[in-house]
């Protein structure tokens, strides 16, 4: 299925639990002496040299195209890894050194999720939140820093370069707003990363202030430094919006279980209704991917088949080339698919052909896509004439990623469909990734498999809104109070 959804991290063991983990494992071979180097040192390295097989033979990027491009990266990258790997001696080096060599590729489905954290930070009694450009104090500890307060630099330089650096170590795309959002509240927290110095003055309300660090329990820290996500865990389904609007809400791209199943159903069979409604505005804040059947069907019943196949035409464009082995082809066992997803007939007379291809080396990739590539242009003559008369709209955040991005790919082809909101995430043109556990089972590498040749946005590259929204877009009553006061009026002309 087309994109794999993004896995997420989960939980915050406390870091006690690495040292149950590593006395399990040494008393299952104890009659081996420990090694002289520690514990974390001999683990990493055990799984450095398990990331490095995996990604060399796993990584679409390493196989196709391979070559130099692939090299100029990855060669300085482990040689990096693999300097800093015989300095390690604790937890904290183990987690950066594999947190580093995995964002250096700077590939959003290229991900690295560990079991283990660890358990108590430093911080200085301030976390951050990005708003309209400016880094505001959005949680203090500290009574002369007040709440709200902006920083605007730490030892001489803007924090636009703190998050950077941050962002480049821990998996983040350095220069993006979506970056600045969520790595804000992370820039002044010391979690032991050794490639990262800590801050020691910061301009905070105009005032040069000493940053004083103490230590914090990470439960603690995370519980006083929430704050309000850019969406709100809003379920999919289809509501009134104003007088004649409506308001379709799609948290993720496929269902999550049987109820938002039924609820994607729903949608789809009441869309052809709302075409004379004079507003619909899709929700898609906060929506990390999934796959393209259930938008698709759901453009299909809105707009009509044929001038959905007319327009809806950029996934038609991809030709998806996988590592040799992880396309899997054949039937399906009759009950694989209880939420019963639609079915994508344009997408299905595309790719109708599964073909291997051998590069220099004698390595192997599978190539999906259509013998003829003709039949991926649009059809021929004039579009039929659009249905719809209502003003649509798609409200993005920076949560919205994968194939969540590849739905707005496609709505921004239909004449008249507006983004608004703010920019979305990125992505590569990777996708498809697939889980390898680490030998130490303190964590799991997710590899992504496949490459969409020809798609036209590029790498790493955001959607970005043609209007944007400055208020708290986690607060739905005011996005939709924002549309119907300022983007409604009778002299915005789509």
């Amino acid at each position: 299925m087309l994109p794999a959804k993004l896995a997420r991290s989960a939980g915050r063991p406390a870091l006690l639990l690495a040292v149950v983990l590593w006395a399990a494992m040494a008393a299952a071979h104890a009659q081996a002496p420990p090694p002289a180097t520690g514990p974390w040192r001999a683990l990493l390295a055990s799984d450095l040299a398990f990331l490095r097989q995996t990604l060399e033979t796993r990584y679409i990027y390493a196989v196709y195209p391979g070559g130099e491009p692939w090299q100029s990266l990855y060669a300085p990258a482990l040689a990096r890894a693999t300097e800093a790997a015989a300095k390690v001696d604790d937890f904290s080096g183990y987690r950066a050194v594999l947190s580093r060599l995995v964002s250096e590729f700077q590939d959003p489905h290229l991900r690295l999720t560990l079991a283990l954290q660890p358990s108590r930070y430093q911080w200085p009694g301030v976390a951050l939140r990005f708003s309209n450009g400016r880094y505001l104090v959005g949680t203090s500890r500290v009574p002369a820093i007040a709440t709200g307060a902006e920083l605007s630099a730490c030892d001489g330089r803007p924090l636009d370069q703190w998050i950077d650096e941050l962002a480049a170590l821990e998996g983040g795309i350095p220069g993006l707003e979506s970056t600045r959002v969520s790595f804000a509240a992370r820039v002044l927290l010391d979690v032991g990363n050794p490639f990262r110095p800590r801050p020691a003055r910061c301009t905070i309300g105009g005032v040069d202030s000493e940053l004083v660090w103490t230590s914090i329990g990470a439960e603690a820290w995370a519980a006083a430094t929430t704050l309000r996500p850019d969406a709100p865990d809003a379920p999919t389904g289809l509501s009134d919006f104003g007088t004649r609007g409506a308001w379709i809400r799609l948290p993720s791209m496929t269902p999550r279980n049987k109820s938002e199943a039924d609820a994607y159903h729903a949608v789809i069979r009441e869309a052809a209704a709302l075409r004379d409604r004079d507003v619909i505005v899709f929700d898609v804040r906060g929506n990390g991917g999934g796959a393209y059947n259930w938008f698709i069907a759901m453009l299909r019943a809105l707009y009509g088949a044929d001038y959905a196949s007319y327009h809806a035409r950029e996934r038609l464009k991809i030709q998806p080339v996988f590592v040799a082995g992880t396309y899997l082809t054949g039937p399906r066992p009759a009950n694989a698919d209880p939420f019963n997803t639609p079915y994508d007939a344009d997408l299905s007379r595309v790719i109708d052909e599964v073909r291997p291809l051998w590069l220099k080396g004698g390595r192997e990739v599978t190539v999906v896509g259509a013998s003829d590539d003709r039949r991926r242009l649009r059809p021929a003559g004039p579009p039929p004439p659009n249905p719809v008369r209502a003003r649509v709209f798609v409200l993005t955040d920076h949560g919205c990623g994968s194939a969540c991005l590849s739905f707005v790919d496609e709505m921004l082809q239909f004449p008249g469909v507006r983004q608004i909101g703010r920019d979305t995430w990125v992505d590569r043109r990777s996708g498809s990734s697939l889980p390898y556990a680490l030998p130490s089972g303190i964590g799991t590498v997710l590899v992504p498999s496949m490459v969409r040749e020809n798609r036209e946005r590029g790498e790493n590259v955001p959607r970005v809104p043609v209007v944007k929204f400055s208020g708290d877009l986690s607060d739905t009553s005011a996005a939709q109070r924002w549309v119907l006061n300022e983007l409604l009026n009778p002299g915005d002309a789509p």
